[in-house]
């Protein structure tokens, strides 16, 4: 069935997040149509497993029912609820950290003038980004900006004072560097017979810096160095770096950059296993129930999709009837409310 971008998105949606869709489609703010909340509340109705061609003829006699069938109707309709789920999603599931969202508040009520609120959710925000552990989820590019706002408003005091500029490079060096080494990392088996050679030495400045201690205090830096030390070198001793910070420190990232780290180790405990070391067997399922422990592999309590189809997983799971280990942590479905 070839059906419309609006009406394959919107059976990709779950039964509660179509309901807030159509709470924001009602909401005059954001639309004025009235047909448009009408559509919305039939279209369950309508669709049933019908072909397209039905189903569109349905939603038309439910919406027009004085009229006969213009196809270009139904198609405006759609158009302009696709445009409508793409503003809903962008707020539904903004990713942002609280503090990326603050300073971006602070930003815009200082341009309006503000003052006032702007006085009181600056003093909130600097509390939020210097707290624990807001100042390492706090993403290196967002403190960065943070320190060029301060120094914004301590320009406007005194073109003398450069207090935060020192931070502020600080911040974009961590961003840079933390960065260079993840896609080093996603490099490594592909295209690096391509890197050039200003590429290959700026990663290797990179690395003079880090190895010096510059960076030790970064959680962002250190947990790709140990990554891309084990898989470049296939380093079995960063390899336990890596497993020992991920054990005492995934509170320190977002948990996207966390599981991305642990399926990284997952992939060289595999890559092991399979040069015949069995070892690793065991190392790959501590990692595995760590990562289920600190649920960076769940969403809503579930083991997403995701990881549950992720190569690495699945060899997990077949491996897992040979070596037997310690009984794996039971996911526990969330209970369904009553009623």
């Amino acid at each position: 069935m070839n059906q419309p971008i609006f009406i394959d998105s919107w059976l990709k949606l779950d039964k509660k997040v179509q309901k807030r869709f159509a709470l924001f489609v009602e909401s005059p703010y954001f639309n004025t149509n009235p047909q448009l909340t009408e559509c919305i509340k039939h279209l369950n109705a309508a669709f049933q497993k019908r072909t397209m061609d039905d189903f569109k003829a349905v939603l038309f006699q439910k919406l027009f029912p004085s009229q006969d069938y213009e196809d270009s109707k139904i198609r405006y309709i759609l158009s302009d609820l696709t445009s409508l789920l793409k503003k809903f999603i962008s707020i539904e599931l903004d990713q942002r950290t609280a503090t990326e969202q603050k300073l971006e508040l602070v930003k815009l009520v200082s341009e309006l003038n503000m003052e006032k609120l702007h006085s009181k959710e600056w003093n909130l925000l600097e509390k939020q980004i210097n707290s624990i552990p807001d100042q390492y989820q706090a993403n290196p590019l967002t403190k960065y900006k943070y320190y060029l706002e301060a120094q914004e408003q301590l320009n406007a005091k005194s073109r003398k004072a450069y207090a935060h500029l020192l931070d502020a490079s600080y911040q974009l060096n961590i961003y840079f560097i933390s960065e260079r080494l993840k896609l080093a990392c996603l490099n490594i088996g592909h295209q690096s017979d391509e890197a050039s050679q200003e590429e290959l030495a700026l990663l290797s400045a990179i690395l003079h810096e880090v190895k010096a201690g510059k960076f030790d205090q970064s959680p962002n830096v250190m947990i790709y160095f140990y990554a891309y030390e084990m898989l470049i070198n296939n380093n079995d001793t960063y390899y336990f770096k890596l497993s020992e910070w991920l054990e005492k420190n995934t509170d320190l990232l977002p948990t996207k950059e966390v599981e991305d780290i642990y399926l990284l180790g997952i992939n060289f405990c595999i890559a092991r296993i399979n040069t015949g070391n069995r070892d690793y067997m065991k190392h790959a399922f501590d990692l595995y129930k760590s990562g289920l422990a600190s649920k960076v592999f769940l969403k809503d309590g579930y083991l997403s999709i995701h990881n549950y189809k992720n190569h690495s997983t699945n060899k997990l799971l077949k491996l897992q009837k040979l070596h037997k280990p310690q009984k794996l942590l039971k996911l526990q479905k969330p209970q369904k409310p009553n009623g």
